[in-house]
């Protein structure tokens, strides 16, 4: 069980011919890597991250 890790949001855009194809802006989605805050490494294809989803709670 890991219970350390630090997360980061990459946002995709799709562009053709330098020009958007969707109406937001290029904007297609997000994806979350997780990794633990012991590994230097960060690789999902190595082992040492993981892809993620975001979950939102209130405090």
């Amino acid at each position: 069980i890991i219970d350390d890790l630090i997360s980061e949001i990459g946002i995709f855009t799709v562009h053709l011919a330098g020009k958007p194809i969707t109406q937001n802006k290029g904007y297609a989605g997000y994806l979350i890597r997780s990794k633990s805050t012991r590994t230097t490494e960060g690789g999902i294809h190595s082992g040492q991250g993981v892809l993620d989803s975001l979950a939102l709670s209130e405090l």
